[in-house]
């Protein structure tokens, strides 16, 4: 592309010199095309002679030659710039999905210590949602309370029954084929997993949940943490504080 360029320029040049200086007539030099025809239309526009016309609407080589340059490099550009816009507008979905979801988690957690009936991690009407009812998005274990039973965790556009297709969808820019499969599953975590920086993911469901049913090393519960199924440093799920998605 480059060479062509540079051959058409070259033919342009050749030929405006050539009208530049082998246009003589009566030791009056001819500087250029317009004053050549000027010339011709002042001595040979009477006597049969037509007049010739100056045709200034068109446009000259080397204008066409920049303008497609600037196109290219508007597109080089453009394009990239464009392609960045929609990755970030994935990653701000997947974001306000998550914190959706997390606010969903926190709430029923409260509706749970608020019933006080038999709870903490070792009760039969646990502090946190289990993996199961969040796949399925309700409180749906038989030994909860009447009054929980069918509370849904997160109230959202997206409905489904079925498990692992009941929660908003994590569709982020570069999907595994996992993630693609089940982009609202729900992969169950250890407190060991959880605990680390960065959170440890596998990318076989969209999400991934610990649902605080450990407790450490001084006997206390930890909390239930959910968070995106993706640890992964270097893919285009990494935001613009270049931190992974497990990391959100």
């Amino acid at each position: 592309m480059v060479l062509c360029y540079f051959f058409l320029i070259k033919q342009y040049v050749i030929s405006l010199m050539s009208e530049k200086y082998m246009l003589q007539r009566d030791d009056f030099f001819v500087k250029s095309r317009r004053e050549a025809m000027l010339y011709l239309n002042r001595h040979h526009g009477t006597g049969g002679f037509p007049l010739l016309r100056l045709n200034d609407k068109g446009f000259t080589l080397i204008e066409l030659i920049i303008v497609i340059i600037l196109l290219g490099l508007i597109s080089a550009t453009a394009i990239p710039y464009y392609l960045n816009i929609q990755k970030e507008a994935k990653i701000a979905v997947v974001k306000g999905e998550l914190a959706a979801i997390r606010g969903g988690l926190e709430l029923a957690h409260a509706k749970i210590l608020a019933s006080s009936i038999n709870t903490g991690p070792d009760g039969t009407n646990p502090d946190w949602p289990t993996l199961e009812e969040l796949q399925f998005n309700e409180l749906r274990l038989s030994t909860r309370p009447a009054a929980l039973k069918g509370l849904r965790i997160v109230r959202s556009d997206f409905y489904s029954t079925e498990q692992n297709k009941a929660l908003p969808l994590c569709n982020l820019p570069d999907q595994t084929a996992g993630m693609s499969a089940s982009p609202s599953g729900v992969s169950a975590k250890a407190m060991a997993d959880v605990l680390i920086n960065p959170r440890r993911a596998d990318e076989s469901t969209g999400w991934a949940y610990y649902p605080g049913n450990e407790r450490d090393t001084n006997g206390r519960g930890v909390d239930a943490i959910f968070y995106v199924n993706d640890d992964r440093p270097l893919t285009d799920n990494v935001d613009s504080a270049d931190r992974r998605p497990s990391e959100w």
